[in-house]
């Protein structure tokens, strides 16, 4: 693959109807403190079809490390999406 095949395949056009898998919709706000008590709710409202940012700035690195693989094996189980917003936060959003 080239460089122009993967500017291309990245690129954004603003007058494109846009793409049908991303979602605008308001996003949920978790400051989880450990991975226990995140896991459960962050999966409720993923499944109910939420896009949930994820601040994991009061988690220690370890618990904050387990439930980026969790929210990465749950975005990928279901055609979502994760992306990383700073060094401290993620935002998981569902297919469609």
């Amino acid at each position: 693959m080239s460089i122009t095949d993967a500017e291309s395949l990245n690129s954004y056009h603003t007058l494109s109807q846009g793409d049908p898998a991303i979602r605008l919709t308001k996003a949920l706000r978790y400051s989880p403190h450990d991975y226990q008590s995140a896991v459960s709710e962050i999966s409720i409202r993923y499944r109910e079809g939420r896009v949930i940012s994820i601040d994991l700035s009061k988690m220690n690195p370890h618990q904050a490390s387990r439930l980026v693989d969790f929210c990465s094996g749950m975005a990928a189980g279901s055609h979502g999406w994760i992306y990383r917003i700073t060094d401290h936060a993620i935002i998981i959003t569902p297919q469609g």
